[in-house]
């Protein structure tokens, strides 16, 4: 017999491995989050305010609006308030509400969960690993702690809310893992289980966008105007422009990570890009070394690309290899590095180059520049779906930190 917490009923049990299987989430976070909500409690009621309803407490209208948030009929993407509620004007558009499942029982353990999952935890956790590039652990664990206070509030690993959370995550991660295997960090919105993400479609809402451009239709006096003509030619053309022009960002990490490894590691990651081969790429990496006890010591970084190491961290006095290193002066030292990758085909994979500037903040000013090539026969063709910055220090004595990563895609019609 699977195992169940217990205090949940085989009923919620069903609806949570329904779920769990569904949407690609772990039952071990669902059961987790539930017991620290409501206590399994179908019925469980919070009248304070803002109301929390049912097994994973939907507080607020904008969660626990029926059938759709706000109390609307049907969905509308860009509802005024909605968007204030979900963040869209710090975070981005990071959730559509036509992918929300609708509610008629607020206490339905299925609608109650499908709701909790396609109007919150899906996406934000997408989200929350894009920004932080972690563990899933910890990436669950700010998952439940902004369902608690919400989506502005600054994650403390030490509130009082984990206490309890972190201890039934322990108790029942690998009971269920010896059961269900390990999870692969990707949920979805698609159900089965396929961990793809959707990107969203543009502000306001809509269809997929349109792959191809349509030459704009000349307009006659007197014509009748269909909704066909006009999706066709200002909606989906608008779409295009949205998906393929311009500059896009495709990723950010903004947790500054470490490493004292003598030999290249993955110090951060950017995951669950769909970045399409024809478009050039832009990668922007702040990083910085300090030395200690005055050791003259070198730090650089390296490019992985879908796992694949492109080009690996140097560790040797301003090589200009990998994305540059470091001059060996006995201060802290500071570098941004921009690296170019053109088109990922068969004809174009060598072509990538990098730029790094490195300041002492000592107030020595410059103490170096350098463009360099980043070419390598193994540089992966095809859709880019994961970016990893590596680091490697000269000795232990020297800590390379990885402050941010910024991905852009350019695209053109």
């Amino acid at each position: 017999m699977a195992f169940r917490p217990p205090q949940c009923s085989s009923l919620v049990d069903t609806s949570v491995t329904s779920a769990a299987t569904f949407y690609n989430l772990p039952r071990y976070f669902l059961y987790s989050l539930i017991q620290r909500e409501s206590s399994f409690q179908l019925d469980a009621l919070n009248t304070a305010e803002p109301n929390g309803y049912g097994l994973t407490q939907l507080t607020g209208v904008w969660y626990s609006g029926t059938p759709y948030p706000h109390n609307l009929a049907s969905a509308d993407n860009g509802y005024l308030q909605w968007t204030y509620d979900m963040g869209f004007g710090t975070f981005g558009i990071w959730l559509q509400m036509s992918e929300i499942t609708t509610i008629t029982s607020i206490y339905s353990a299925d609608q109650n969960i499908s709701r909790f999952t396609t109007g919150y935890a899906v996406r934000w956790y997408q989200r929350l690993k894009n920004v932080y590039g972690e563990g899933t652990t910890n990436l669950l664990k700010r998952l439940a702690q902004s369902w608690k206070r919400g989506l502005f509030a600054t994650y403390d690993p030490n509130h009082f809310y984990m206490t309890q959370f972190n201890q039934y995550m322990s108790d029942w991660q690998g009971t269920c893992e010896a059961e269900d295997g390990l999870w692969s960090g990707t949920p979805t919105m698609s159900g089965g289980g396929s961990g793809t993400v959707t990107p969203p479609p543009p502000p306001g809402g809509g269809n997929p966008p349109s792959t191809t451009w349509t030459t704009p239709r000349t307009w006659a006096d007197g014509e009748v105007v269909t909704s066909s003509l006009f999706n066709t030619h200002i909606r989906g053309n608008l779409e295009h422009l949205y998906h393929t022009g311009g500059m896009r960002l495709e990723g950010v990490i903004s947790a500054g990570l470490s490493t004292t490894s003598t030999a290249g590691t993955d110090v951060q990651t950017l995951s669950n890009l769909a970045i399409p081969q024809e478009r050039p790429i832009m990668i922007l990496v702040q990083f910085r070394k300090t030395t200690a006890g005055g050791s003259l010591l070198t730090a650089g970084a390296g490019l992985k690309v879908n796992g694949t190491i492109v080009s690996e961290a140097p560790n040797s006095n301003n090589a200009n290899v990998g994305l540059g290193a470091m001059s060996t002066t006995s201060t802290a030292e500071s570098a941004m590095s921009q690296v170019w990758v053109g088109p990922r085909t068969a004809n174009h994979q060598r072509n990538a180059y990098g730029e790094m500037v490195t300041t002492d903040p000592s107030g020595a000013g410059l103490v170096r520049q350098a463009i360099f090539p980043l070419e390598d026969a193994n540089w992966p063709t095809g859709t880019t779906t994961a970016i990893a910055i590596r680091g490697k220090t000269q000795s232990l004595s020297a800590t390379l930190f990885i402050s941010y990563v910024y991905v852009y895609s350019i695209g053109f019609i």
